[in-house]
């Protein structure tokens, strides 16, 4: 008993320290999303809400949908920014955002690979550079003379791509990587409108716009102020299906509250597996089935009809009781006198008796009268002497 006690208390002490761990629970969700609804590291939360003070007196929309519907149905010159990581642009996505461009409009992208035939089209596949440094600080700056003295540090940059400066394809560089002194941000005119390729999406992340804000702030600025489209399709978890299950841990209070129902069930099923257990089922007192026994064995006896081989089992009765209740055995001589002095019974009885038993022995058949008398006079023989069969 005493282990047991002990066993729950250290149950329960383990639950409430569960409890404990995932109130003050402040795990880092790292995943890179660049979606504007998240306040982790890599979400654009921060971003998204300056982007009015970026652009003052623009209006700043939100598109959840793929490029192909809606793009093409925009009236004036407008700005768009897409801001992700390995975007997948179909053909049809990828013509409608250069014809967009071509129409005299800016298209801002910040992202570490694009689609081959995207790099193809701007005359780029042959300029990428990939780019690896085990500094923890990048520095990271623009060509600007106006902004050059302003170096930006950020921590914590994964591997990321950087362009040729080679003079083969034409575009302007605004932004180096001061390490490798190779360009992450550039200019290229289309049409009547500019693409801005950036190959470092990170910076623009709120963990790395509270580091820097002026930086981005900058990259910006070369977008003319007009009508901006802020992309919230291109994202790399948004075409993931999500199961109930992320729902609920992407969220903290749903969390403790799954969580919090998975260990008291778990909680529940081993207490009650200690408490309950399968009724004890009653069991009965055996009946005494001993009249039905007789009532039965003397319903066969009477439907058969055969009296005398009744009366002769009366009488094998009869004397074995004698035997045992007077110590008397049928041959003796004087058995019907010792058995009126031992019984007590009347002596009209025993001598009616002796009459009775000493004929049955001459019959062949009896009748059922002749049966009942037999019987009543050793029910008589009985009740005189006190004795019934079986009772001692």
């Amino acid at each position: 008993m005493r282990q047991l006690k002990s066993y729950w208390f250290l149950l329960l002490l383990a639950f409430f320290v569960f409890l404990g761990w995932l109130g003050q629970s402040n795990s880092v969700n790292w995943n890179e999303t660049y979606e504007a609804q998240d306040k982790i590291p890599f979400g654009t939360f921060l971003l998204r809400e300056q982007l009015p003070s970026i652009f003052p007196n623009q209006s700043v929309e939100t598109r959840k949908r793929p490029l192909s519907e809606w793009l093409n149905k925009t009236e004036g010159q407008s700005n768009l920014i897409i801001i992700g990581d390995q975007i997948e642009f179909g053909e049809v996505d990828q013509d409608i955002l250069l014809n967009y461009a071509l129409d005299g409009n800016n298209v801002f992208i910040a992202n570490t690979v694009l689609p081959e035939g995207f790099y193809e089209t701007l005359g780029l596949k042959d300029q990428l550079t990939f780019s690896w440094s085990s500094d923890t600080v990048t520095q990271l700056g623009l060509v600007n003379p106006a902004y050059r003295k302003d170096t930006a540090k950020f921590n914590r940059l994964p591997t990321f791509i950087q362009l040729k400066s080679d003079g083969s394809v034409y575009y302007k560089v605004l932004g180096i990587d001061y390490r490798t002194g190779l360009p992450n941000f550039v200019e290229i005119p289309y049409g009547l409108g500019k693409i801005y390729l950036h190959t470092v999406p990170q910076i623009f992340t709120n963990i790395h716009l509270t580091e820097n804000p002026q930086y981005i702030a900058r990259c910006f600025s070369y977008l003319p102020l007009r009508r901006t489209y802020w992309d919230e399709y291109y994202k790399p978890f948004n075409h993931k299906e999500k199961s109930s299950l992320d729902i609920i841990l992407s969220n903290k209070a749903l969390t403790i509250a799954w969580y919090l129902l998975l260990y008291g069930s778990i909680l529940a099923v081993l207490f009650f597996a200690k408490r309950k257990q399968r009724a004890v089922p009653i069991i009965k007192d055996p009946e005494n089935k001993s009249l039905e026994f007789i009532q039965t064995i003397g319903d066969l006896y009477f439907n058969e009809g055969n009296h005398l081989d009744m009366a002769n089992k009366k009488v094998r009765y009869f004397f074995h009781n004698a035997q045992l209740t007077y110590l008397l055995r049928e041959n003796e001589d004087d058995f019907w006198d010792k058995l009126q002095q031992k019984s007590g019974a009347k002596e009209i009885t025993i001598r009616k008796l002796k009459e009775m038993i000493t004929t049955i022995h001459q019959f062949k058949q009896m009748s059922p009268d002749y049966l009942i008398r037999l019987n009543s006079l050793l029910e008589d023989f009985y009740a005189e002497s006190g004795k019934y069969p079986g009772n001692k």
